[in-house]
């Protein structure tokens, strides 16, 4: 009979509700994330409030930049088939002078 009243306290404190630290942290963690989901969640309804237009003025500045990128392209274009017309020229150059300069070192030889 002492086996029987002993088994029945143990069944009894298994069934008692505990509150260990783990269920206490549990708790506390699972309501701190509920409130940084409330949170984002007002974030996403502003940001899907807001206008998906853009206002005119940001536009313009846009557009304004877009094109100053263009011209600035098309200027570095210009620049980079003047800078490579200049070395093709220089070579030219350098090769017409090479061969003067062996020219003149076969009549120096020769006299």
């Amino acid at each position: 009979m002492a086996d029987k009243s002993a088994v029945k306290k143990v069944d009894e404190e298994a069934s008692k509700p505990q509150n260990t630290p783990d269920k206490t942290a549990a708790s506390t963690e699972f309501s701190t994330v509920m409130k940084r989901m409330a949170e984002l969640e007002e974030k996403m309804v502003t940001i899907n409030n807001q206008p998906t237009a853009m206002p005119p003025e940001k536009e313009q500045m846009l557009n304004a930049t877009i094109t100053r990128a263009d011209d600035l392209e098309k200027q570095l274009l210009a620049t980079k088939k003047a800078l490579e017309a200049s070395l093709v020229k220089q070579e030219e150059l350098s090769a017409y002078l090479d061969k003067k300069k062996k020219k003149k070192k076969k009549r120096f030889f020769f006299f």
